[in-house]
């Protein structure tokens, strides 16, 4: 299983007790597994990830690509975020497991603590 990276932090706050909001850069993966990849938010929080929105996207065309968080196991610190294709023949199916996503990136916001 191939992961998403995190290219970059823009920026973190702590937005209630312990309740951390981070907006940070997630690249795609050259080869998109079937079921979604990992993403390590262990440098963001130190328990749990609840969730994430996302707040643009950059490469011509990405916006075909709608990401979708899995939360981990009691919400643990490596969820599962699957790619849904806006442009298959079935819109919004998964991703095809061929799909080359690195010259893709999110601006995404996270929820964690």
């Amino acid at each position: 299983m191939s992961a998403f990276s995190v290219a970059s932090t823009a920026q973190a706050s702590e937005i209630d007790k312990g309740v951390k909001r981070v907006i940070v850069v997630l690249t795609g993966t050259a080869s998109y597994d079937t079921n979604g990849s990992t993403a390590a938010f262990t440098s963001h929080f130190t328990s749990k990830v609840f969730g994430m929105r996302v707040l643009g996207v950059t490469a011509h065309g990405s916006d075909r690509y709608k990401l979708e968080l899995i939360p981990a196991a009691s919400y643990g610190l490596s969820p599962t975020i699957k790619v849904r294709d806006a442009a298959a023949g079935t819109p919004m199916a998964e991703a095809s497991s061929t799909a080359d996503l690195s010259s893709h990136s999110w601006t995404i916001e996270v929820l964690g603590t």
